[in-house]
């Protein structure tokens, strides 16, 4: 059977003041009877397999295996080395580069900003469905990407004339990548969570993936 690439839209991103955060995705989709293999496009290298959850809200539906496969760390940075560099050495050797110059020093510019971190992961969801039907999928995960966090500031002032006091409570919110984000649903969480980047590969079936989720303990404070 075909895989089919599916790219869901990310609906809301919950934020570690310690960084990274929470993906949730969400989109409509279209399912043949029988089996279909769904290619996921757009997770980062940050992605944590452990945290990797599936709601298709669909008892008729059933999730029969989920592949991950995560790019190898030191190949990519190795590759990412050898563009930066060839990208310093287009700029410095050429004097005039015509018409194309601003389009150059972009990509140019996007190579140098590259980090193992934008990689996306191989991740293929197995659906089998007993009916033709449209239906909702959601996903969420964790990325452990300290380019996104955020920290509280407090600003207080004093007024002279009737001795009163103003406090003014903000969130101050980093993101150094160069993900943008459009009508996302930002919540903000007083937490840390350390990843572990040992595993590359995963072949798992949904309840063995349950049951590593459980062995976590997490408790994450919600700002709105």
């Amino acid at each position: 059977m075909e895989k089919r690439i599916i790219d869901p839209g990310i609906s809301r991103f919950v934020i570690f003041s310690g960084g990274g955060g929470i993906i949730t995705r969400e989109m409509k989709i279209d399912l043949e009877k029988g089996d279909n293999k769904l290619l996921v496009k757009g997770v980062p290298s940050s992605f944590d397999p452990e945290t990797f959850n599936v709601d298709l809200g669909e008892k008729k539906v059933e999730l029969r295996e989920i592949v991950i496969k995560k790019p190898n760390r030191q190949y990519v940075e190795d590759t990412l080395q050898r563009e930066t560099q060839a990208a310093s050495r287009l700029i410095q050797e050429s004097k005039d580069i015509g018409d194309r110059r601003r389009e150059i020093l972009e990509i140019c510019e996007d190579i140098s900003l590259s980090t193992y971190l934008d990689e996306e992961v191989y991740l293929l969801l197995w659906l089998v469905s007993k009916n033709k039907k449209k239906t909702n999928i959601k996903l969420s995960y964790f990325i452990d990407d300290g380019r996104f966090s955020w920290k509280p500031t407090i600003t207080v002032d004093q007024y002279s004339k009737d001795n009163k006091v103003r406090i003014q409570g903000l969130i101050a919110i980093k993101n150094e990548s160069a993900i943008r984000f459009d009508n996302v649903e930002v919540q903000f969480a007083d937490f840390a969570k350390d990843f572990k980047d040992g595993s590359a590969n995963y072949r798992v079936k949904p309840s063995e993936l349950r049951q590593q989720m459980k062995k976590q303990t997490m408790n994450v404070m919600l700002m709105k």
